[in-house]
């Protein structure tokens, strides 16, 4: 897609001694979304696409235009990258606040596993709208989100692309806002796997620009924090192991049970359970 404008297409707005756009049809989603709150309502937002192509920029945009709106302070403090700091900052702020996740794919996998922490989030997104908040999810894809926050509780659906400039390179700063009132078709969608969302499902497309609401730095340092305890932690507390096929099929019995792996108490029953299986492992082949 050409990158195609008229300078009638932003709405200007000035945050924090600077003057930024954003796109006119989106901010009128933004604005509808205000005023829905004032009525007692919240919002929850879905941004996807592929890594790299600008998603939390169109996040930090929009919470600076949310802001001015709102006159709710946004900075790194509304940006989690865990569902338990998300939620323990969500329960503590006031009406109207601005919260995004940032890696919520990564709790969702864990939900998949039947992990506790991640079904807590997932069962705070679908009871949390009395406390009249801005929710702003990232993901890969519109499937990584559990069905019923996907088709009942997300007001809006962003998902971002690439887009040809007049040099014929693409480049990020392409969004699409996905029709989301036909519940049958989001269905489809939602079942279809990391697929992307036809023209037909398209409410209407734009263009946004890299930004600095949320200083670079700040955000990778904020980031980088965060890896650093959560890849640390498993680096010193995980051993890899071969599994036989006989340990494989054990294990598989023992998935019901694997909210154990979210239990900080319960580390060293995981431990001897590895061990065990590797004696299992070892008496299957020997």
């Amino acid at each position: 897609m050409v990158k195609k404008e008229t300078s009638l297409s932003h709405v200007y707005f000035t945050l924090n001694g600077k003057q930024w756009r954003i796109n006119g049809l989106l901010a009128k989603q933004i604005d509808k979304a205000y005023n829905d709150m004032k009525k007692d309502d919240d919002c929850v937002v879905l941004i996807v696409g592929p890594e790299r192509f600008g998603k939390s920029k169109l996040r930090d945009l929009i919470g600076g235009y949310w802001q001015h709106i709102s006159k709710v302070k946004f900075t790194i403090d509304n940006i989690h990258f865990s569902s338990a700091e998300y939620m323990k900052f969500a329960l503590k702020q006031k009406p109207f606040t601005f919260v995004s996740h940032d890696e919520t794919r990564r709790d969702l996998n864990t939900m998949r596993s039947m992990g506790k922490s991640s079904v807590d989030f997932t069962n705070y997104l679908s009871e949390c709208g009395d406390n009249n908040q801005f929710h702003c999810l990232i993901l890969p894809a519109f499937s990584d989100i559990s069905k019923y926050v996907a088709l009942w509780r997300t007001k809006l659906l962003i998902e971002v692309g690439k887009y040809k400039d007049e040099n014929g390179e693409y480049q990020r700063g392409l969004f699409r806002v996905i029709k989301t009132k036909n519940k049958k078709k989001l269905a489809f969608f939602h079942k279809a796997k990391y697929s992307k969302f036809t023209k037909s499902m398209v409410a209407f497309s734009g263009f946004f620009e890299d930004n600095e609401i949320i200083p670079k730095d700040i955000y990778k340092t904020k980031k980088q924090q965060f890896k650093e305890l959560k890849y640390i932690d498993e680096i010193e507390n995980k051993q890899a192991i071969t599994l036989t096929p006989r340990q494989i099929e054990v294990i598989s019995k023992l998935q019901p049970y694997s909210l154990f792996k979210d239990e900080p108490n319960n580390q060293e029953i995981l431990r001897k359970l590895v061990y065990s299986l590797r004696k299992l492992g070892s008496r299957a082949t020997g």
